[in-house]
């Protein structure tokens, strides 16, 4: 081979090679927008979950102060699907902690008495072997701050916890479940227990556009929703009737994390749809999220 041609056939290898690479990088595949994952052991679903998403790394850094907001509003047992379970948040505390997170709060506005809220749901039992984790329950008027919310449709401004607008990295652990007002309680719903009053919600205004309106003022970095068992009936208090989906669902944007979710049972006796559950579109209008599940990058993994 003369010198032109080897120079000729090196050129042409490196084209090759580079154009090679720039394929393979428009043609990666998309990050997903929200991870379903399929199971029957709490634990390795979160951390697949997790995995699928980039890893807790890609949410918590070392010395971060991370908030986790379970739905602990009612002083209910596992089993009745009306609050996150504790193996999920206990997962969660887990990669909170291997990933070197400075503090981890556990918070919630609760509706019923806050010890039993810790006791019955078998919270604080599961976080005994976590004594650097910290429990709150909101009473306090001054743990709350004024939010203006001036492009909700209905509501304004409402009162957010402190904590959860200060913390480096704030996480949604909400449950699926019905709710007799806005058909389903996922994690846009779920957001109410970050609120000091619930009462304008419910008395005074559209509470599917309240709660739309609320995701521009409470807007956590990361949502994991338990579907693994599911309240359907009597909902958001219970008891009522349960299923055990098995499901978890996993994302950046509550929005598309609450419409994966609408497909996982019959709440009410109804397969749900935004319209049954408005307030997950009015949220997708507000530009938090894809709410359309046909055009939703979801990932689906069986653990």
């Amino acid at each position: 081979m003369s010198l032109l041609n080897r120079r000729q056939f090196l050129g042409a290898s490196v084209a090759t090679a580079a154009a090679l690479r720039s394929s393979s990088v428009v043609a990666a595949e998309p990050a997903p927008d929200v991870i379903e994952v399929s199971g029957t052991d709490r634990q390795k679903m979160v951390a697949a979950a997790l995995e699928a998403l980039g890893g807790i790394g890609a949410f918590v850094k070392k010395g971060d102060r991370v908030v986790l907001k379970p739905n602990l509003a009612f002083a209910a047992p596992p089993e009745w699907g009306v609050g996150t379970h504790p193996d999920v948040l206990v997962a969660v505390v887990v990669a909170c902690l291997k990933a070197g997170a400075k503090d981890i709060l556990v918070a919630e506005n609760p509706l019923s008495d806050p010890e039993k809220c810790w006791t019955r749901t078998g919270v604080r039992e599961a976080l005994k072997a976590y004594p650097e984790v910290r429990m709150k329950m909101l009473e306090d008027h001054d743990e709350f701050r004024e939010v203006k919310i001036p492009k909700g449709l209905v509501l304004k401004e409402t009162e957010v916890a402190k904590c959860m607008l200060d913390a480096d990295v704030f996480i949604s652990l909400p449950q699926a479940k019905h709710h007799s007002s806005t058909g389903v309680s996922f994690g846009l719903k779920s957001a109410m227990g970050a609120v000091w009053s619930r009462k304008p919600f419910h008395m005074f205004m559209d509470i599917h556009k309240a709660v739309a309106d609320l995701g521009l003022a409470v807007k956590p970095h990361l949502t994991i929703l338990d579907a693994t068992r599911v309240l359907l009936t009597s909902g958001p208090k219970g008891p009522g009737e349960t299923a055990s989906p098995g499901k978890l669902y996993g994302g950046r944007a509550v929005v598309c994390v609450d419409a994966a979710c609408l497909p996982v049972a019959k709440f009410d006796g109804k397969a749900m749809t935004l319209a049954d559950a408005p307030h997950i579109k009015y949220a997708g209008a507000h530009g938090l999220g894809e709410c359309d599940v046909a055009k939703l990058r979801i990932k689906k993994i069986a653990t």
